[in-house]
């Protein structure tokens, strides 16, 4: 599926106006080396194709996963849902290999992955 990836998210967040939303994470930024929305179903395409037309932004190919199925994607050993140490080596891991971010809490029902397709 594609999703509006920013490349400049303040101007970017301006011509989104309260679609913008969908790049925070209770009420802060999301955790991940990109600007990637948590759910772009909603951002009509005619907004998304503006935000590109401007220079802010691409359409790109992403994927989006729960923390079981990053396990597999990053190639770290899942031990304990509770264990912020496992969080912090997949963070790592995907800082190393792939472009992405992280919605809601980590080992939580709301914990989602969004990151580009290889």
């Amino acid at each position: 599926m594609k999703k509006l990836m920013l490349t400049n998210e303040k101007p970017a967040f301006e011509l989104l106006g309260e679609y913008a939303g969908r790049y925070g994470d209770n009420g802060g930024d999301p955790d991940g080396n990109c600007w990637l929305p948590s759910n772009q179903d909603d951002i009509p395409a005619s907004l998304a194709q503006k935000v590109v037309d401007a220079g802010y932004g691409s359409l790109i190919e992403v994927r989006m996963a729960a923390d079981e199925d990053m396990h597999e994607v990053l190639g770290v050993v899942f031990t304990d849902p509770e264990d912020e140490q496992t969080f912090e080596t997949m963070r790592e891991a995907a800082n190393d290999r792939l472009q992405w971010a992280h919605y809601g809490a980590y080992g939580a029902m709301d914990s989602h992955w969004v990151y580009v397709a290889e």
